[in-house]
């Protein structure tokens, strides 16, 4: 699989997407606006269903191998 901007976009926002729902649910060290805040996790866990999504519509496009 040759990775493409947009496979690397994903990763980029599953990635983001998992610091924000980590510090959503307090889990992420420091002070932050979004540390406990439930709109946070929501926001990172829909960040990282579409980076994911972006991977492997990306994969599928590609074609195996």
């Amino acid at each position: 699989m040759r990775f493409t901007v947009r496979a690397m976009l994903g990763l980029v926002l599953a990635a983001a997407g998992a610091v924000w729902s980590l510090q959503g649910l307090g889990l992420f060290p420091g002070q932050s606006f979004m540390n406990g805040r439930l709109e946070w996790t929501i926001i990172g866990a829909i960040a990282i269903v579409a980076g994911l999504g972006m991977v492997t519509g990306e994969r599928r496009r590609d074609g195996p191998g």
